[in-house]
């Protein structure tokens, strides 16, 4: 199914980062959790993607857990976000 927006879910448990590290926000992490996502679930979009405008920011400064991170993809935008529960937020949204 092609989606215009289309949010996934993970556990941090799940799975491992790269060099064993624990998820940490840098770029290299977030393009893995995208890739991951877009190789595990039916999104239906081109692959390899090419990446860039990357970001990540405290929504409210100082409280962690508003944490999020931006990526920028031909086929689209790509928000993560974080809960307490260290479920991962992937939410693509296509180019209109």
């Amino acid at each position: 199914m092609t989606y215009d927006t289309h949010t996934i879910t993970v556990s941090q448990d799940d799975f491992s980062f790269p060099d064993n590290n624990e998820f940490n926000w840098t770029e290299e992490h977030v393009i893995f959790l995208v890739n991951y996502a877009v190789s595990n679930f039916d999104m239906e979009l081109d692959t390899p993607m090419n990446f860039k405008n990357y970001g990540v920011t405290e929504i409210v400064k100082g409280i962690i857990y508003s944490k999020v991170a931006y990526i920028e993809s031909q086929v689209g935008y790509f928000i993560i976000s974080e809960d307490m529960m260290l479920h991962i937020n992937i939410t693509y949204s296509r180019w209109d």
